[in-house]
């Protein structure tokens, strides 16, 4: 059994490869730099920004695939995206 992670992090955030379902870490302060840095400091992004932002920031896939922020969650083994919800919890 693989275990995955589903949702943001303390470190940051976890897109998924469309693709493969490899995640790639995405740190809380390169998400934020641009809003931190030379932003008014009453703006603030909408979450569709803020993803659109993730996504950029994680870039391209090794396997040609894409990083999404929706992406399903897949298995270890086999890449399918037929999982089932086995346990939950706090991680960190």
């Amino acid at each position: 059994m693989t275990m995955q992670i589903d949702g943001p992090i303390m470190a940051g955030y976890l897109p998924r490869c469309l693709r493969c379902g490899q995640t790639k870490l995405v740190r809380w302060e390169d998400v934020l730099a641009p809003v931190l840095t030379g932003s008014d400091p009453g703006s603030a992004d909408t979450p569709d920004e803020q993803t659109a932002r993730i996504q950029e920031l994680a870039g391209a896939c090794d396997c040609g695939g894409t990083f999404a922020m929706d992406a399903s969650v897949r298995c270890g083994d086999c890449r399918s995206s037929d999982v089932d919800l086995a346990d939950w919890g706090i991680a960190d």
